[in-house]
């Protein structure tokens, strides 16, 4: 073996043909950086009682060390200092050590304990990253941040102990930890970032401290199995994707002070029942509850002026819904998909609807109009709906009657205006199509008796889709007219 030592530090190793064991003389103080890098033949690595430090990626991609004890009077290991060592199962780590750098043990793919000493204050971001066999830590009390990414990927860790005055736990902190079921947060947090807990897919519950007053964008974003939630009374925010996915979340208690909940925080909490927003709440981001599909109703606060594109989209149980006099718009597909929604009422200040925002309603039959003022027509262009709508103005049934389907887009206008008899003329073969299937003979009748008598082969196709869909009273209607234009072209060759 070759050794290049200046000053008691390590600079460089020279590999020997056929040397698998190396020993570090005494008298060596720091491992240099990059000093045994790649040195993929080496299977142990044997560090003198003199050595007090350990530079950066000064063993990176020794793929074939097993274990690794650091004597004690070590304390700093460097960034990188393993990295990539993908044999590594154990490391023992001495009682002086106070840091450890940055992907330290990143890609230790085999690793599956190691102890923290308790006089360790720093851990460097992503220093356990990707380590998929790691099953247990216990981070030293002397620790006052979990480090971004610090635990990226330990899909097969099981067990966390956080220190007791632990105050920030940094982005994608634990995110991918599939097998981590349970972890106490101390009461000394402050602050959770972004994608901390995303994707551990087996967390079944979590109670947030309560000097937190955010929970950051995808926190616990697809937590697959987290059934219970405990927030906090001071939180302000919930951000975007937070909740996404907790497909176990049934019900979760929001705080009085909460002022945002950001876009698709709860997208796809697909058995959240139970849901009250809190009078503070302002703002509710794009596809907040997206496919949320077992969320039976909602009460929209005060605060909020605008029901952001898909916000309650594929609500499949959605019964009632109630949105405040504050509210002027509605996004694009807002209510789309909720099929069980049958009354909604529209507040007098709202003034723009989206496209689609109640598509595929099909139970719905009343808007009710608070305000004595008209819609518009152009108010309601391009707003889906999947059944005939009872538009309703102060209680009462007002002119603007039927919105119809057609060509994936309704219309709303009142029949005495030029441009309801132009979209019905226009689009009369399409709404029979429609009004045939749906059952609605008065709107049938409507529709044959306006405008141009239509062809008779379309006419056949009417009755064969009413006898299909069963609509009794439609077929015998057209197959009446049948007989009428028969009997009438009886007559005028006769003449």
């Amino acid at each position: 073996m070759s050794f290049e030592i200046s000053e008691g530090i390590l600079i460089h190793y020279t590999k020997t043909p056929g040397e698998t064991v190396v020993t570090v003389p005494e008298g060596v103080t720091a491992i240099g950086d990059h000093a045994f890098e790649d040195q993929g033949h080496l299977q142990s690595v044997m560090l003198p009682a003199s050595l007090r430090t350990i530079g950066q990626r000064a063993f990176t991609a020794c793929e074939h060390l097993t274990s690794m004890t650091i004597p004690e009077g070590v304390t700093a290991i460097g960034d990188e200092a393993f990295i990539g060592c993908c044999r590594l199962k154990s490391v023992t780590l001495p009682e002086s050590l106070r840091a450890i750098g940055k992907e330290a043990f990143a890609w230790c793919v085999q690793l599956e304990r190691i102890h923290l000493p308790d006089g360790l204050t720093q851990l460097g971001g992503s220093a356990f990253y990707y380590c998929k066999m790691l099953r247990t830590i216990t981070i030293p009390e002397g620790v006052t941040t979990i480090p971004c990414s610090l635990f990226y990927h330990c899909a097969a860790l099981r067990s966390v102990r956080l220190p007791r005055r632990l105050t920030h736990i940094e982005r994608s902190a634990f995110l991918g930890c599939e097998l981590l079921a349970k972890i106490r947060l101390p009461e000394s947090l402050l602050v959770i970032e972004s994608e901390a807990f995303y994707g551990c897919e087996r967390l079944r519950s979590i109670v947030i401290p309560k000097q937190v007053q955010s929970i950051e964008t995808g926190t616990f974003r697809m937590c697959e199995r987290l059934g219970q939630v405990k927030l906090p009374k001071g939180l302000l925010c919930i951000k975007d994707r937070a909740f996404e996915g907790c497909v176990r979340l049934t019900g979760i208690v929001l705080p009085e002070h909460l002022t945002e909940i950001g876009s698709m925080a709860f997208m796809e909490c697909e058995r959240l029942q139970r849901i009250a927003l809190p009078a503070g709440v302002q703002s509710l981001g794009e596809a907040a509850f997206e496919r949320c599909f077992r969320l039976r109703s909602i009460k929209v606060p005060r605060g909020v002026r605008s029901i952001e594109d898909n916000t309650f989209f594929g609500c499949e149980r959605m019964r009632h819904v109630t949105l405040p006099e504050t509210l002027t718009r509605i996004g694009k597909e807002a209510f789309a998909l909720c099929g069980r929604l049958r009354m909604v009422t529209l507040p007098d200040a709202l003034n723009d609807i989206g496209q689609d925002a109640f598509l595929r309603c099909s139970d719905l039959r009343a808007l009710m109009w608070r305000g004595s003022a008209l819609p518009v027509p152009q108010m309601f262009e391009e707003v889906v709906f999947d059944a005939i709508v009872r538009l309703t103005i102060d209680g009462r049934r007002g002119q603007t009657d039927d919105l119809y389907r057609v060509i994936g887009k309704q219309y709303a206008a009142g029949e005495e205006e030029p441009a309801f008899l132009a979209f019905v003329s226009q689009h009369r073969e399409a709404l029979l199509s429609d009004r045939v299937g749906a059952g609605d003979v008065q709107s049938v009748q409507r529709l044959l008796a306006d405008g141009a008598p239509i062809g008779d082969a379309f006419l056949e196709t009417l009755i064969a889709a009413a006898a299909q869909e069963q609509a009794k009273e439609c077929y015998l209607l057209l197959v009446n007219e049948k007989h009428r234009r028969v009997l009438f072209s009886k007559e005028a060759r006769r003449i």
